[in-house]
């Protein structure tokens, strides 16, 4: 359950269509998503206009006739919005030997207020906030980190969701025939389920938003968070308590920028012998040191966007330094 709250404005004169009305403007609320919202109603309380404050910016949806009215209102703008590269995240220089490197360090530089309480987790660790707003992370992929009993016992780590059904069928077949030959190890079966769901999607792109592992598994497209999804099913059904995992991950120069970023990213962290183990299944390779951990989260049905805080909350509010790889301090430019 969701709980909305909403506060009555204004009552203010509106004009559609050469129709003069009046309308009321609410504040709304919920505690869901931390972002309030300004919501415009007519008489017949039709929600016609809703404004929300992210971090990044606001988003705006406005009620209208038909998609050509949507185009013309895009056409009729001075720039249209590109927010694949204008949200991702600047980095200082390139990383070295990312692909191969074991250790890293960054320094994450807030434009605004301060970097948020970011999880210790994984093969991530966060140093405390500094006087200036600041913090340093740490990577260590030789050094994940200790599941809690807590973490050990929820059941929502092994449980079924919308998004997250590791009973179904095409799933239980997909791990079947993944694991014929990958042994008892729970850290081979893991590799052996993550190299499946790289091979399995064949159309990587954005044209899906957000499906679950259930749609993913037979439509076989989709970008980081179908992928983040479908693994974790694939390893809640083989027993392995698993969640996804939010952030940001190393983009070398030329991809999507001129320059080196860092762009919004989802992946998988799996409980393997007591540890939580960072597993990306839209790489090559298992994991990369090019990752910096926002948020994670089971996606049981009650959470999943609560749990996208402090990825919301740095989107267009964040730069990184490169300190370090593998030990070797690296030079400003």
């Amino acid at each position: 359950l969701v709980e909305f709250t909403m506060k009555k404005l204004a009552t203010e004169p509106w004009e559609e269509d050469g129709v003069a009305s009046e309308v009321t403007v609410w504040e709304m609320t919920n505690d869901a998503m931390p972002f309030p919202s300004t919501q415009i109603f007519n008489a017949d309380l039709k929600l016609i206009s809703n404004m929300m404050k992210a971090p990044f910016g606001d988003i705006t949806q406005v009620l209208m006739k038909d998609r050509r009215a949507v185009m013309v209102v895009l056409k009729g703008a001075e720039e249209l919005p590109e927010l694949l590269e204008s949200l991702t995240v600047p980095v200082d220089k390139p990383i070295p030997g990312w692909k191969t490197a074991r250790k890293a360090s960054f320094k994450l530089i807030p434009r605004t207020g301060e970097v948020p309480d970011l999880p210790s987790a994984g093969f991530q660790r966060v140093g405390a906030i500094a006087d200036d707003g600041t913090r340093v992370v740490d990577l260590d992929l030789d050094t994940p980190s200790i599941a809690s009993a807590d973490d050990q016992a929820d059941p929502d780590y092994l449980g079924t969701s919308v998004l997250i059904d590791p009973t179904d069928a095409a799933i239980l077949e997909l791990a079947k025939s993944s694991l014929e030959e990958a042994g008892d190890d729970p850290a081979g079966k893991a590799e052996a389920l993550r190299e499946a769901v790289f091979s399995w999607i064949t159309r990587k792109d954005y044209g899906t938003v957000f499906a679950s592992a259930s749609e993913t598994v037979r439509n076989r497209a989709g970008d980081c968070s179908e992928h983040g999804v479908l693994l974790a099913a694939l390893l809640r059904s083989e027993g392995i308590p698993a969640r996804v995992a939010s952030g940001a991950v190393y983009v070398p120069a030329g991809v999507i920028s001129d320059e080196p970023v860092f762009g919004w990213h989802m992946w998988t962290q799996a409980i393997i012998d007591g540890h939580w183990v960072d597993l990306d299944a839209t790489l090559p390779v298992s994991y990369t040191v090019g990752h910096l951990l926002a948020d994670t989260s089971s996606l049981a049905d009650d959470t999943g966007v609560s749990d996208q805080w402090n990825l919301l909350s740095m989107l267009g509010n964040l730069k990184v330094d490169v300190l370090s790889v593998d030990g070797e301090a690296l030079k400003s430019p």
